[in-house]
């Protein structure tokens, strides 16, 4: 009776770990990659839904809440940070006129073309990037 031989040895414990090692590394870096080029495509909306949202009016009358610190308002300002314009609160000191039911005229302060911050999702700060709501 003819032997017949196979020329394919079975693979040794170590070549078994050296593959199961070569395969966890590769698909931890499949991971990694695309989680990267996830975050890239989302950067700007990941960005936006960190800053705080606020509403604005043009106005003659200041409603009292969006009066902070007695005479302190936020209008919106734009302005160029890393190469692209973006939008910030900008702090106003005003002088309050006569109250009214809907709020405070402002005697100064403000100019007539500001745009006066009356609602904000969260606490804001001079100089803060914010998203302007439509």
């Amino acid at each position: 009776m003819r032997q017949i031989y196979n020329n394919y040895n079975a693979p040794d414990k170590e070549e078994k770990r050296l593959n199961w090692q070569t395969a966890f590394t590769s698909f931890i870096s499949i991971v990694f990659f695309g989680t990267m080029v996830f975050i890239t495509f989302k950067a700007r909306t990941i960005h936006e839904n960190s800053l705080p949202h606020v509403k604005y009016q043009k106005l003659e009358v200041i409603p009292e809440n969006a009066i902070h610190n007695g005479n302190q308002v936020f209008i919106i300002k734009t302005g160029i940070k890393n190469g692209e314009e973006r939008t910030f609160a900008e702090s106003r000191v005003v002088v309050k006129g006569k109250k009214t039911n809907d709020g405070y005229k402002i005697d100064s302060g403000l100019d007539m073309w500001d745009n006066v911050i009356i609602w904000s999702d969260r606490e804001i700060s001079n100089g803060m990037e914010i998203v302007v709501e439509k």
